[in-house]
């Protein structure tokens, strides 16, 4: 079980309930927050067409998208980060995880950014 995970069983009932409210569910909303690190970071890898502003309005995405579940699910600081370390740890172990379609991600992304 990784730092994320554990932080995530350990949260208060409060920022629990206002995880389900904004993502249904905590699994989503780790898979939500796991996504959002590794689409920044293939952005960064593969460098496609125009990345440079595909990689900036990626980390602008990310920073609106922490602040507003921080605070609207009264996030721990740390968790976030620590689901990041997630997604790098497997990337380091060549572990290639899907863990949320792109029709379902852009769902949250859109909801959290508006």
């Amino acid at each position: 079980m990784t730092v994320a995970q554990k932080r995530l069983q350990e949260l208060s009932d409060d920022t629990r309930a206002a995880i389900c409210l904004w993502f249904g569910d905590v699994p989503t909303f780790y898979a939500f927050f796991y996504t959002l690190m590794q689409k920044e970071h293939i952005i960064d890898q593969e460098k496609p067409t125009a990345w440079q502003e595909q990689l900036k309005a990626a980390k602008y995405y990310r920073r609106l998208c922490a602040k507003r579940a921080q605070k609207e699910c009264l996030l721990p600081d740390e968790l976030l980060e620590d689901i990041y370390s997630d997604y790098f740890e497997d990337f380091a172990n060549y572990r290639d995880k899907q863990l949320m379609d792109d029709k379902l991600f852009m769902s949250f992304l859109r909801k959290l950014i508006s």
